[in-house]
């Protein structure tokens, strides 16, 4: 995982980057005990972190970038529910068999793959869930001008198996100039499986 992408953009990304539609949140919510503990992988300036803080879920705001963690520190100043953790997708430095959700928005084409399913094995408690989060322009698989693979096609070859999406939606965000931009969001829940060479769709 880069740690160093971010840095020096983290209050333009802060405002430019469009939040999560409510109704996802409430999709996730509907996935996990009422007690469950999350771990945010790749958390940003706390997007995501923020919405599962306000359900009373413990969660853990796992960020490598300095510059991103100083916004983060003030998303989620309010919620002693919340903890943040310097640690990667590949080494979030979480505790073994500690949580019981492992979420990555737009994130997930950033990580070492492989590494970071053994290492949602290692923290996931049994059972545990793996929910990858992309929110893009409909029909923007690939990173323009980038090698990188999108969340969407991260996601896709995280689980190797295409087309297993869950929950989708579509709605708009408006523009401080005034323009109207359609947005896709999409979530992909994985269920750890004993079987160590596999994740299975939910």
């Amino acid at each position: 995982m880069n740690t160093e992408a971010f840095t020096g953009k983290a209050e333009a990304y802060n405002k430019a980057r469009p939040g999560y539609p409510e109704e996802a949140i409430e999709y996730i919510r509907s996935l996990v005990p009422p007690n469950a503990v999350f771990a945010d992988i790749g958390a940003g300036t706390g997007m995501l972190t923020e919405q599962i803080a306000k359900g009373g879920h413990t969660v853990y705001a796992v960020e490598p970038n300095d510059d991103m963690r100083r916004i983060l520190a003030i998303t989620l100043a309010a919620y002693p529910n919340a903890e943040i953790v310097i640690g990667t997708a590949e080494e979030t430095t979480l505790s073994d068999n500690s949580v019981d959700v492992v979420t990555c928005a737009q994130a997930l084409g950033w990580f070492d793959l492989k590494v970071f399913r053994d290492e949602c094995r290692r923290i996931g408690k049994r059972n545990a869930i793996v929910i990858a989060i992309h929110n893009e322009t409909p029909g923007d698989d690939h990173v323009p001008g980038s090698h990188r693979l999108s969340s969407k096609q991260a996601a896709e070859l995280f689980l190797r198996i295409r087309q297993c999406l869950s929950f989708q939606t579509r709605y708009t965000i408006q523009g401080k100039d005034g323009s109207k931009e359609m947005r896709q969001f999409q979530i992909i829940p994985y269920r750890l499986t004993p079987d160590t060479t596999r994740i299975s769709n939910i």
